[in-house]
């Protein structure tokens, strides 16, 4: 997708308006305070051009992409303050209507709290979070599933296993019958 020599991963990729939207983060190392959160399309999946970059304080992760509407598309961006050493991670949320422009991040949710994927069912919003804490040297994952009418307020549902676990990285599916499919 892209080769300029820069630490380029974490992707997450969507079709939106006809092409391929691919959310990625851009640094100079795996974890720099120089991230940022990338957007790069492509119409042919052969030839990727860069669309946006999008920058909020601190070390920016793992972008993820999300079609709300054929005419708008969010990004949340979560982002590590002062470096992953800090243990401060704060969670943006992003809007644009062509992929290109962006309008101002907003945060959400508390502190530690990375909202990996958002899936949307039966006309509602579903997140599935990792809830980070410190256990000495250790951070902790446990993960939330959480509900949201507009994406920016979040009900916690339910906590799906422990923090011992680990569990992380997830999506969440509906099968025809309704039954939720969680992959962790």
């Amino acid at each position: 997708v892209v080769r300029d020599g820069m630490h380029n991963g974490f992707t997450d990729l969507q079709h939106w308006q006809g092409a391929y939207w691919v959310g990625y983060r851009k640094g100079t190392a795996h974890a720099s305070m120089d991230g940022e959160a990338c957007v790069s399309v492509s119409v042919d999946r052969a030839r990727f051009r860069e669309a946006a970059r999008v920058k909020v304080p601190g070390d920016n992760r793992d972008p993820k992409l999300f079609p709300l509407t054929e005419s708008r598309l969010a990004m949340t961006i979560p982002t590590w303050l002062g470096g992953y050493q800090k243990r401060d991670l704060r969670q943006y949320i992003v809007f644009s209507e062509d992929g290109f422009t962006w309008e101002k991040p907003i945060p959400i949710l508390g502190k530690n709290r990375w909202l990996w994927r958002i899936r949307r069912h039966a006309g509602r919003y579903y997140g599935l979070i990792q809830d980070l804490r410190e256990d000495g040297n250790t951070l902790r994952h446990r993960l939330t599933i959480a509900l949201s009418d507009d994406l920016l307020r979040w009900d916690d549902l339910c906590s799906v296993g422990t923090d011992r676990e680990g569990l992380n990285e997830s999506d969440i599916c509906w099968q025809p019958t309704g039954e939720a499919w969680l992959v962790a």
